[in-house]
């Protein structure tokens, strides 16, 4: 390639080295950590490859940077000059650099998603390529926007790190998106990039790293339903913390502990372990923490029917999250609030409030949020006797859990969809789909929903006439919303038997 042969030796090398990474882009930052130069000499760099067609640009992304690309024949042909020209250890030096520089904006960001949670203060162990302050601070004013730019680099640069046996790097980078695929519901990502992220830090022999990447892949399984593997990572993260004497990762395992417990409708073990954990996070000083179980606790109290204990906790979370700037803390205690006023037959006062909490679920790009706000919306229509509205709303909700692979989520909107059949006296198909949400919600081990699906399907045989099957399915429903303190659910179930 002739405009290759007459550059100038370093600017063969601006050429070359970018061809290393595995993203289908990259901006003049990254250049800048490759060649081990400043931004302003790697800008100068980038556009000279540009005028003479060497790299395209790609287009400006979500930061306002501008991404620039090989052409595919064009990347080939530097790869090949590299393998020629750089030796091994100059390769693998200028990757780390890379990898060093996606890892301290991303820790950056993950810092500017929540300022006020408490981090584990022992310094990183992998290389991080520092940027300038000014651009670092103008990379991550929008933390969502960068993670959003750098999603698809990021995600290979894990794995890239990893088949480097750069042990280190690979767990820490994974660790600093864990909230991003949270908020953004990257399920199937957050779970391959933490398990490759828990061997790493297994074989840097980094048990600190463990603790943090079993906490984080345990949430990864948790949010797709996979509770017993989330227990088990909760339970060895718990473990590893204490021989660690980590007083913080402790408080975050029993955090997650307790959100596992009330994710299979064990009320009272929840609770139970809601109250410890509330002392631990107080006891390390994460704010944050607090302000979660707290909303958490009003949760558990809402499951359990005391109305006034839980509205009174949703209330001092949102208090704790409008002091720490939480939005998206504030998105889940508007969608908890919005639920205590359906429940108290205030459907004016939930959708008010249901709707605050969708419109910040929309700000995060948050779709599973949203998802789940539009369950509940379609409830309390269903108590406006407006089961179109309920109808609509559930399946648009159902459509998205489908395509985020949210079988939890899936199988409450059929469970609503359900009732609303029911309520319409179209009883063969409210059965058909209690049926099968029974099925998932025993699967996921999951007692309280399943209960309240056995309930349901018990007043769906009653009104098909099927008395003795109502009174045995209802029998089961009381059996299990007794056990898990569902008191609301109860009197519900009763009310049918003797219906």
């Amino acid at each position: 390639m002739l405009s290759y042969q007459g550059l100038e030796p370093e600017l063969q090398r601006a050429f070359r080295l970018p061809s290393l990474l595995a993203s289908q882009s990259f901006t003049s930052w990254l250049l800048a950590a490759l060649l081990d130069i400043a931004p302003a000499d790697a800008d100068d760099a980038v556009e000279q490859l540009v005028d003479l067609q060497l790299l395209e640009v790609f287009g400006e992304d979500e930061t306002g940077e501008i991404r620039y690309r090989y052409h595919d024949l064009v990347q080939l042909f530097a790869r090949e000059q590299s393998s020629l020209t750089d030796s091994a250890a100059d390769r693998s030096a200028a990757l780390e650099r890379g990898l060093g520089a996606l890892l301290g904006v991303a820790k950056r960001a993950l810092f500017e998603m929540s300022p006020h949670s408490k981090r584990d203060p022992d310094p990183p162990r992998a290389l991080v390529w520092p940027l300038p302050a000014d651009l670092l601070d103008r990379l991550t004013a929008s933390p969502y926007d960068w993670f959003s730019a750098e999603y698809s680099s990021l995600v290979a640069g894990i794995s890239q790190a990893y088949e480097a046996g750069l042990w280190e790097c690979t767990w820490e980078l994974a660790d600093s998106m864990h909230y991003f695929f949270r908020v953004r519901a990257r399920l199937q990502d957050w779970r391959a990039t933490h398990e490759l992220a828990l061997e790493a830090a297994r074989r840097a022999g980094n048990r600190r790293g463990k603790g943090w990447t079993l906490r984080n892949l345990g949430n990864a399984y948790r949010d797709l339903g996979q509770l017993d593997q989330a227990a088990d990572c909760f339970a060895r993260c718990l473990d590893t913390f204490r021989q660690l004497g980590n007083s913080l990762g402790q408080a975050a395992a029993l955090n997650n502990l307790g959100e596992l417990a009330m994710d299979r409708g064990q009320l009272n073990e929840a609770d139970a372990d809601f109250q410890r954990c509330i002392v631990a996070w107080a006891e390390v000083g994460d704010l944050v923490g607090v302000a979660y179980v707290t909303n958490h606790l009003g949760w558990v109290n809402l499951q359990m029917g005391n109305l006034a204990a839980a509205e009174s906790y949703f209330e001092n979370a949102l208090a704790k999250f409008r002091d720490l700037a939480d939005l998206w803390g504030e998105a889940h205690t508007f969608r908890c609030l919005g639920i205590v006023a359906r429940e108290r037959a205030q459907p004016e006062q939930a959708e008010e409030l249901l709707t605050r909490s969708e419109q910040l679920f929309a700000e995060f790009g948050d779709m599973a949020g949203r998802a789940w706000v539009r369950t509940d919306m379609a409830w309390t229509r269903l108590t406006q006797q407006r089961p179109d509205a309920a109808i609509q709303l559930l399946n648009s909700a159902i459509s998205d859990f489908r395509e985020l692979h949210e079988r939890h989520g899936e199988s409450t909107a059929l469970m609503i969809m359900a009732d609303v059949y029911r309520t319409q006296r179209q009883t063969d198909a409210a059965i058909t789909i209690l049926e099968e949400v029974i099925r998932a919600f025993q699967a996921r081990g999951d007692a309280l929903d399943e209960g309240i699906s056995r309930c349901l399907l018990g007043e769906s045989y009653l009104q098909a006439g099927q008395a003795e099957l109502a009174r045995a399915t209802l029998d089961e429903a009381l059996v299990m919303l007794r056990r898990v303190g569902a008191s609301a659910w109860v009197s519900r179930a009763e009310e049918a038997t003797h219906a």
